[in-house]
Order: structure tokens, then C-alpha cells, then sequence
């Protein structure tokens, strides 16, 4: 007597990845169009900006024209009307007043001059509800 044994041997199926493939991919496509639509959108309103700027920067040019045009001519007209001080001092205050616009800028900073550097306060200074003098 003859016993045999046998022995199953269980080999799983081989198990279908695809859809989580595709699915991966898929959701990989959606994120890359969306933030391509999103820098599409940051490009535009760059150019809407720039675009109002540049004519901001126009207007701030005719109108600074149009006072120096403005202050000259007054100056000249008090000039010829017995006034020559005061026409002197309106006619040279608009171009000086240009001026100091241009060197200075908006901001009323010197072009030139370095940018404050900001130091951190010290712990001390850091907590002004610290008591000082106890140890």
C-alpha cells in the first residue's frame, strides 16, 4: 500500500492593476491641467496689471507735464504783470517740485540710497511687560 500525497499548490491569479494605473494617470492629467489652467489665469491678470500700470505711468507723466506747463506759464504771465519775484518762485517751485519727484520717487526714498536693514530687537527689548531688576 502506496499512499500518495499530493499537495495543492495555490497560485494566485495574477491580479489586475490596470484600472489603478489608469486611474493614477488619469488623476495625474487632471492636476497637470488644472494648474496649467491656474498659471494661465496668473499669466493674464499679469498682463491686465502690467498693462494698468504702464498707463498709470502715463497719466502721472502728461499730468506732470501739463503742471510744469502750467506752474512755466504762470510764473511768465506774474513775471510780465509787475510780479517778477513771485512768477520766479512759481515758475522754479513747479520744475523743482518735478524734480524732486523724479530723483526721489513715489516712494520719497532716495534712488541711491542704501535700504535700511531692519535688526531683530534683543530678547530683553523683546517682552516690554518683562520685569526689569528682578533676579
Amino acid at each position: 500500500m502506496t499512499c500518495r500525497l499530493a499537495v495543492l499548490i495555490a497560485i494566485p491569479r495574477p491580479v489586475q492593476w490596470s484600472w489603478k494605473l489608469d486611474l493614477t494617470q488619469t488623476m495625474a492629467e487632471k492636476e497637470q491641467n488644472h494648474r496649467h489652467a491656474q498659471q494661465k489665469r496668473e499669466l493674464e491678470i499679469d498682463g491686465i496689471v502690467a498693462a494698468a500700470r504702464t498707463d498709470e505711468i502715463k497719466r502721472g507723466q502728461y499730468l506732470g507735464f501739463g503742471t510744469v506747463l502750467l506752474t512755466l506759464v504762470a510764473g511768465v504771465v506774474l513775471a510780465i504783470h509787475n510780479h517778477p519775484i513771485v512768477g520766479t518762485v512759481i515758475g522754479t517751485g513747479g520744475i523743482a517740485g518735478l524734480a524732486s519727484v523724479f530723483i526721489l520717487g513715489r516712494d520719497g526714498k532716495s534712488k541711491d540710497a542704501p535700504a535700511m536693514e531692519m535688526t531683530p530687537a534683543s530678547s530683553e527689548d523683546s517682552n516690554p511687560l518683562q520685569k526689569h531688576g528682578d533676579g
